[in-house]
């Protein structure tokens, strides 16, 4: 007899009483900026930076990885929260959304980057101003922009600020056939690489198919969301464990044939098939794993919800703030310096956690309004038998 499936959110509620926390996705985001924090150490601080380093290149795709579910996890909440909301009150508020936003993202990106422009003005780090003011104004995605080390992660940031930009005026225009249209532009959004690579198209369009790329892993969430009922459904039937597993194995062939295309850019059949497998398969893989994880209770959800895992899920957004400062490579600090250990980030993070970023929310839930909201907790609920 296969395991009992159930729903594997929590309905714990915050201090008032309104939020439901939905615990296995803080398990997926400490998956997440592990393998961001590995990927990092791997390839700045301790192996060799060659390009045909095999790896080195597994490294680097399992940090970027990483980031895509990042952005799965946040296109998911987003519209999760904005469905939320619509419920509780019969209206969704843009004012409000750009409330939460901001106090959810910018006090703690802000403190990092006030460190990192102390740390260069005292000749501690190898950062150029031009690049704290490209990532101050998440710009840090354009091709033009030149960030540096410890503040070229915040490109990740930019995408997902640009797409909050743009979310409110969707969600209003079209609120609950907003799954039709997410639908259509995910499906533009996964074609855009492969028609690049198939037409030929010339150099302006890796921008776009870049964006496209990694824009589509936050879209991807969002239709998850809008699409609950129906993933609900898929995920509880009997094979669904079986089709996870398949989408695992798929999204290891996807890292292995990164690497390999990469450490061997000559070999024409690994880069076609990277251009044509990697845009199309990996969102959806990802999307199946942290949707159907939703609703699911085994080994993995299991493993999710360990202490550990919520405690880095938690601390996940300041962790991956602070993380650049102690990744680097060595030549990115002057002497011998104490930013090169490692466990200070954990400790950087917890403090930024506390006392900026937990705050920051709360006040935002105060002003704002929290009716409908969805907060991502990290104390798990026992499972149902």
């Amino acid at each position: 007899m296969g395991p009992t499936r159930v729903i594997a959110t929590t309905n714990r509620t915050d201090v008032d009483g309104v939020a439901r926390r939905i615990t296995v996705l803080d398990g997926w985001r400490g998956v997440s900026i592990l393998l961001v924090i590995y990927g990092h150490f791997a390839t700045e601080r301790y192996w060799n930076h060659s390009p045909i380093n095999l790896n080195y290149r597994i490294a680097d795709a399992l940090s970027t990885f990483g980031v895509c579910i990042f952005f799965v996890i946040s296109g998911l909440i987003i519209t999760k929260l904005a469905l939320r909301e619509q419920d509780a009150s019969g209206q969704f508020s843009v004012g409000n959304f750009y409330k939460r936003r901001f106090f959810r993202i910018v006090p703690p990106y802000f403190l990092y980057l006030s460190c990192i422009l102390l740390l260069t003005a005292g000749g501690m780090i190898a950062q150029h101003y031009a690049g704290i003011l490209w990532a101050a104004a998440f710009l840090c995605d354009l091709p033009q922009a030149e960030c540096g080390w410890f503040g070229g992660h915040s490109w990740s940031l930019a995408y997902e600020e640009q797409f909050y930009l743009l979310f409110p005026l969707l969600f209003v225009s079209l609120g609950r056939r907003m799954s039709v249209t997410i639908c259509v532009l995910f499906t533009t959004l996964l074609a855009i690489p492969v028609l690049r690579y198939v037409l030929r198209l010339g150099p302006p369009w890796y921008e776009v198919c870049h964006a496209a790329f990694y824009l589509s892993f936050i879209c991807v969430g969002a239709l998850v969301a809008t699409l609950g009922d129906t993933m609900k459904q898929l995920s509880v039937r009997r094979h669904a464990g079986k089709v996870a597993c398949g989408a695992a194995l798929i999204l290891v062939g996807l890292v292995l044939l990164e690497a390999v295309s990469r450490a061997h850019p000559s070999v024409w059949r690994y880069q076609q098939a990277r251009m044509l497998l990697t845009p199309t398969l990996e969102p959806l893989c990802i999307a199946w794993l942290v949707g159907s994880s939703l609703y699911a209770a085994n080994w993995f959800t299991r493993l999710l919800n360990t202490w550990a895992m919520q405690f880095v899920g938690m601390i996940s957004y300041s962790l991956y703030l602070w993380q650049e400062l102690f990744t680097a490579d060595p030549s990115n600090y002057f002497g011998a310096s104490w930013l090169m250990f490692p466990p200070l980030m954990i400790i950087c993070a917890a403090l930024s956690y506390y006392f900026i970023e937990r705050p920051a929310s709360r006040f935002a839930k105060r002003i704002a309004g929290s009716r409908g909201s969805v907060a991502v907790g990290w104390k798990p609920m026992p499972e149902k038998p």
